[in-house]
């Protein structure tokens, strides 16, 4: 009788973990269902982002470059200007003409290394660019 008892025991306790252990892997088969969707979700949420990043970034470097191309055309109409003045204002002008040269040459180069560093950052170097080439603007057409 004893061992009857011990054998039904163990058979109900084996009846349980079975039912248990089928009724969890469900459980676990959903969750991971659950998060391969919640995780492609995020994962085309970034890279909708990136996406958006790019396109922004294509445009603003166009635009920017287009600007240093207009930048440098107008130092060479002031240089042509400039060379048909007598020596001492050429000798002036020479001297400004050359530092807005070399701050022209120095905003192409911080738009050809710039390297994408996360939103806050390219926010942070597209306004600081964008006023250094105000700037720039400014004191050549002060010059022109």
């Amino acid at each position: 009788m004893k061992n009857r008892f011990k054998v039904l025991a163990v058979l109900a306790f084996a009846a349980s973990l079975i039912l248990s252990a089928c009724s969890s892997s469900t459980k676990k088969a959903e969750e991971s269902h659950a998060n391969i969707d919640s995780a492609g979700q995020s994962s085309a949420a970034t890279v909708d982002t990136v996406n958006a990043f790019k396109a922004d970034w294509d445009k603003f470097k166009a635009d920017a470059s287009d600007k240093v191309r207009q930048n440098e055309d107008s130092l060479q109409a002031i240089k042509m200007r400039v060379s048909k003045t007598d020596a001492k204002v050429k000798a002036a002008s020479n001297k400004e003409l050359a530092r807005l040269e070399e701050k022209n040459n120095e905003m192409k180069m911080r738009l050809n290394n710039y390297k994408a560093e996360g939103d806050i950052k390219w926010e942070k170097f597209k306004t600081d660019f964008t006023n250094s080439m105000d700037t720039l603007d400014k004191d050549i057409k002060r010059v022109l």
